[in-house]
């Protein structure tokens, strides 16, 4: 008797007055071996791969992987020099969160003063 493997037929023994035909079904996935059954998927999946990636898509692919590798290794880079940055900033002390307040409060009353000539300025123009 043979027996259908994929698209070969296999030779197998069978009992003397059988009703069974000359060709057997695959046989159920169960009673196939572990090893057996992660080599037709390993098959399976590199087919799927072959057909769903052309030539070109692994170029574009490639590339996309290639920019999105880059990106990521620059903010990491990024990150790491304003971590640096803050630490800095914070080691300086408390004193330095006071110098920073006086100092965008200058920077304000530098702004009312220039606003405070600029309104002057077109008032006596009209004089």
């Amino acid at each position: 008797k043979s027996h259908r493997v994929g698209c070969k037929a296999v030779s197998l023994p069978c009992k003397k007055n059988s009703s069974i035909s000359s060709v057997h079904p695959i046989p159920s996935p169960f009673s196939l071996t572990s090893h057996h059954a992660s080599s037709i998927i390993s098959v399976l999946r590199y087919q799927l791969l072959n057909e769903t990636y052309t030539p070109d898509t692994v170029a574009a692919l490639t590339l996309i992987h290639q920019h999105l590798d880059s990106t990521f290794k620059k903010a990491l880079e990024d990150r790491e020099d304003v971590t640096k940055r803050v630490g800095q900033y914070g080691d300086v002390g408390m004193g330095f969160e006071d110098l920073a307040k006086e100092y965008g409060e200058l920077l304000k009353r530098i702004e009312d003063k220039k606003w405070t000539i600029e309104q002057l300025k077109g008032r006596t123009d009209h004089i």
